[in-house]
């Protein structure tokens, strides 16, 4: 364009002239052969331009999008950028998912399996009462045993009567394991169970698995057993003879006193039915010396247990609606018996048994505890040290702590009508302070 001040050409884009200073306000816009001055800003247009790069102006005079022309391009443009991120936000989740949902599908199975595993492990874990339990059970022993410590446990084979068959097998194994024993092979038995488990615990004591075995012939009137025929003297009780033979079971035996030089029976012979129960078929002969006179003789039968008409107890333990009286003590039934009913271990307590009539009684066979099982034989006292009393005959007998039938000879036969047995010392069991004594036979 032309400055009016000083006739010079110059750039419409400036707003004053570098020649003269003037302001280009108001001057006037001259074509050009290689375009045209814009004619609302003064920029200069290159031909091919339609609008003016600086302000927008149609070169016709036209404004194009005034007052708006660039301020809506922003807008567009931070449309794009905003969908542009929501696009890729969106491609990021679904990519996420497709990689989440498998991922979070196994760890979910993992979860599931391990907690079925802990699940079936404690099923067979002993609660913490039990093993509280087990603990106040042994007084503390084991106190603190950890799961998978070293243990025993004690494998017992004994009969239908609990009579021991084979000495008590001791095996180690871990608390909390499962165990499973097979029975022992014993020749002419049979074991009433193919195998037992029991879980092992802390408290020993009740590390116990238990075989009962049958006999195999069955138990009739034509299974033998064996009886025994004693001989002994009157004034001592010492043995002059013995001998064993056997009978069949329920049958009647007659036995003839056997000729003994220089003594003489009281009894010519004697009738006993033999019991299963082999303590019970002792028959005993008591003989005096041939030389002695009339006042030293001793004539007298040998006691049988049908003598005895009555048993009486001190005490009897009372419980569940039943009492465990004395008369349970010659039921010939080994898995109950009398059990004295005081507090403590029953020292003092005692039975007396009254005959028919006057006897020689030469010994006495006791079962002590209650030899149901091993169990309850442990968990009940059991007496250690008992007084035969008869009038002026008192004799002491110390029983081993051991569940069988014990035989114990007098120093010297008593002739009574009544006996007293008194129990003065005792084990206490493992649970139970109450003395049992399950049988008693006198000879």
């Amino acid at each position: 364009m032309k400055c009016n001040e000083c006739g010079r050409i110059i750039d419409g884009n400036m707003k004053f002239c570098k020649y003269c200073g003037a302001s280009i306000d108001g001057m006037h816009m001259l074509p050009s052969s290689n375009g045209q001055v814009c004619k609302r800003c003064g920029a200069f247009i290159k031909n091919g331009n339609t609008f003016c790069t600086q302000c927008g102006t149609s070169i016709d005079g036209h404004i194009e999008n005034e007052g708006t022309g660039s301020e809506e391009k922003k807008p567009n443009g931070l449309l794009r950028l905003i969908v542009t991120l929501l696009s890729i936000i969106l491609v990021i989740l679904i990519g996420f998912l497709i990689y989440w949902y498998p991922v979070r599908h196994f760890i979910n199975q993992r979860t599931q399996h391990s907690s079925q595993l802990n699940k079936g492990k404690d099923t067979t874990k002993p609660d913490s009462n039990q093993e509280e339990t087990s603990e106040d059970k042994t007084g503390g022993e084991e106190k603190g045993t950890q799961k998978n410590a070293l243990i025993s446990y004690t494998i017992i084979c004994q009969d239908i009567n609990g009579i021991t068959l084979l000495t008590d097998d001791s095996k180690e194994g871990k608390v909390g394991e499962r165990v499973t024993v097979t029975p022992p092979m014993i020749d002419g038995y049979t074991a009433q169970s193919n195998s037992e488990t029991i879980e092992l615990i802390s408290d020993r004591s009740s590390n116990i698995i238990t075989f009962t075995y049958i006999p195999d012939q069955v138990d009739t009137k034509n299974t033998t057993i064996e009886y025994s025929i004693v001989c002994v003297e009157n004034s001592t009780g010492n043995n002059l003879y013995a001998e064993t033979y056997i009978g069949e079971i329920g049958t009647d035996v007659t036995v003839a006193a056997p000729a003994i030089e220089g003594y003489t029976p009281i009894q010519s012979e004697i009738t006993r039915t033999l019991s299963s129960i082999p303590t019970e078929n002792r028959i005993q002969f008591v003989y005096y010396k041939s030389n002695e006179s009339e006042d030293q003789k001793q004539y007298e039968p040998a006691i049988t247990m049908s003598a005895v008409i009555n048993i009486t107890a001190s005490s009897s333990l009372s419980e569940y609606g039943m009492t465990h009286s004395p008369d349970r003590l010659i039921d010939g039934d080994i898995t109950k018996g009398w059990s004295e009913g005081v507090q403590g271990i029953g020292s003092g307590e005692y039975v007396t048994f009254t005959f028919d009539g006057n006897y020689a009684v030469s010994g006495i066979t006791i079962s002590p505890g209650l030899q149901e099982n091993r169990e309850m034989y442990k968990k009940n006292s059991r007496p250690s040290h008992i007084e035969v009393i008869c009038d002026d005959f008192t004799e002491d007998l110390y029983l081993k702590d051991e569940m069988t039938a014990q035989t114990f000879m007098f120093s010297s036969p008593i002739y009574t009508d009544h006996l007293l047995i008194k129990i003065i010392d005792a084990i206490e069991g493992d649970n139970y302070e109450d003395t049992v004594i399950s049988e008693i036979s006198l000879f």
